[in-house]
């Protein structure tokens, strides 16, 4: 793990001589469970290695498997942890640029397909952060990791699979059918089960099940609603089902 020093963070902000300045830089083999209330004074990219987890940050819930990752800004609160025994993350957060996220127009925490530049090795920790680096070759790296992550993100196509888990996220909590998906995306039920299998190895309601169990954990932990209460919230009409 990389971690830059108090000396160098106070003169980040005493010059304002660089655009960035790289905080902290890791891999967690064994990621453990976080929770931030207030979050933390740096910008957060979190992506996965292994595994599967959840995180949560106010009225937002992603559900992070391998080859899908997190950006949230500072101060952002926000929770994450495993759903799986074998839970491996790589990060890294900075200091600045809080021009270029404004540029992208991020308000809240963004989740984001890691790019082959990410996956190890070619996320090579030595290069980004090791000990024959300097606070100004680390803050070019970290400049153009950054900026390479953002424009992978906002300029790739969207896949059907990613539209279908954006509807799911989003309406969760309705009764929905592959008949009505179908509909919706104006495909074959057939060819939407299909095509969303090849793009993702999972199946449609394999994600919903994930999605909505997410997010009956916040209600189970956060309110004293009824568990049959809950359930309905999370679009499971049956309370034995969802027991």
């Amino acid at each position: 793990m990389f971690a830059e020093t108090k000396h160098n963070c106070e003169l980040f902000f005493e010059s304002g001589a660089l655009p960035v300045l790289l905080s902290t830089a890791g891999i967690s083999r064994n990621q453990e469970n976080i929770n931030r209330p207030n979050g933390i004074t740096t910008h957060h990219f979190l992506w996965v290695l292994e595994g599967e987890g959840v995180f949560e940050s106010g009225d937002l819930t992603f559900v992070l498997k391998e080859g899908t990752g997190v950006f949230f800004k500072a101060y952002t609160p926000h929770k994450y942890y495993r759903t799986t025994k074998d839970f491996r993350t790589a990060w890294f957060t900075f200091y600045g640029l809080d021009g270029l996220i404004e540029y992208y127009e991020i308000t809240k925490p963004i989740k984001f397909d890691v790019p082959d530049f990410l996956n190890l090795p070619y996320f090579n920790l030595e290069e980004l952060s090791g000990a024959l680096t300097t606070v100004v070759s680390r803050s070019a790296k970290t400049y153009s990791l950054i900026t390479d992550i953002f424009n992978s993100h906002f300029k790739t196509k969207a896949t059907l699979s990613k539209l279908v888990e954006q509807y799911l996220e989003n309406h969760f909590y309705e009764a929905i059918t592959l008949d009505f998906l179908a509909e919706h995306f104006n495909m074959t039920r057939f060819s939407l089960c299909h095509k969303y299998n090849k793009e993702s190895g999972t199946t449609i309601f394999d994600t919903l099940t994930k999605i909505r169990i997410a997010k009956a954990k916040r209600y189970l932990a956060s309110t004293a609603l009824p568990i049959n209460v809950i359930g309905r919230l999370c679009g499971f009409y049956s309370p034995s089902y969802f027991c």
